[in-house]
This record gives structure tokens, sequence and C-alpha cells, in this order.
């Protein structure tokens, strides 16, 4: 993948990668989807926040909770990162990976555009099977810093049955959103 030029982020990003070891499509990777909008990862000055989920499909909610966490927290950035898979999900998926990262790109446009929020595709980088977990580990790796975990109170509430939920409480502070009736 060419790019017309490197900011000095994107290079922070490829040094950050390659220093714990990534193989070089990793860097590409980096490069493309920060070539597309997105800021770069490494601004460790800017509280972060993991949004992640099957999205599946995106919805006003979503949209409500990012938002709020955006306001709420003035010079924040989201990363909205949709699940390559659902262990925990019994019904049957109603889109692909890829049209979910597209629906979520059409929800979040002017956030992306503005640079609060961060779509990102890692989890489906990432070798399988792959839990929030090791998802939170790389992105803190590639990152530089511990993201605070957004979560709907569905979710919350089933978070002791996730791949190493002991650690993953302990390790990362959660912001929990109760949905309306519950």
């Amino acid at each position: 993948i060419r790019l017309r030029r490197r900011s000095r982020h994107c290079h922070g990003q490829a040094a950050c990668a390659r220093s714990h070891g990534a193989q070089r499509s990793h860097n590409h990777t980096l490069y493309r989807y920060r070539s597309r909008g997105n800021p770069p990862l490494i601004d460790t000055t800017l509280p972060l926040f993991f949004f992640g989920g099957t999205f599946d499909p995106p919805h006003r909610g979503h949209y409500k909770i990012a938002r709020y966490v955006l306001d709420r927290f003035a010079d924040s950035r989201v990363i909205v990162m949709p699940a390559a898979s659902a262990p925990l999900r019994t019904d049957d998926r109603l889109f692909s990976f890829r049209e979910r990262f597209e629906l979520l790109r059409a929800l979040f446009h002017s956030e992306i555009t503005a640079r609060r929020i961060i779509l990102s595709p890692l989890e489906r980088l990432l070798p399988k099977p792959n839990f929030t977990f090791s998802t939170l580990a790389a992105l803190r790796e590639r990152c530089g810093q511990k993201p605070v975990v957004v979560v709907g109170g569905d979710q919350a509430q089933k978070l002791g049955s996730w791949h190493r939920s002991a650690e993953l409480i302990g390790e990362y502070e959660f912001l929990v959103f109760a949905r309306a009736g519950s």
C-alpha cells in the first residue's frame, strides 16, 4: 500500500509496531487505516475508550452511547471495533463483517471525519479464536495506553461468562450503559 506522505504519527506507529516485533503487514495495516482519516492511535494524552461489539446491525443506541462518551469526556477518542466473531451469541448473524464495518462507517461518518471516533478492523486481523481480553491487549500494545471499556448493561450482566473475565475486570475500567427500561 502506498501513501502520499507519512506524518510523524504514522512513523511513530511503524516504529512502535516494529519495536514490539509485529509483522511488516501490520505496519501496512496501520498506515492504511491511518490514511483513511483515522487519528493516530499513539496519542496517549487523550482519554481512550474501547467500544466493541457485534453491531449486527448497528443502531441508534450504539450511536447515542458513542456520542455520550464524546460529549461527556471532551477530549476523548472512541475506538469502535466490530467483533469478528461472537462466541456467546446464539442467534444468526444478519450482516458480514465487511457490511457491519461499512454500516458503522456510515453511522459515525461525521465523528470519524472530525477525528473523534476511530473505526478499527483490528479484531478481524488478530489470530483466531479471539476474545475481548486479547483484543484489548493488542490494542493496548498498539496504543500505549489502557482504554476504558464501554459496554451496554446487557453485556455487563454477561461479563462473568466472558473469556478470562476475572482478569478483564481486574485489568480494565468499564463504562456501563443501561438500556431504557432495564
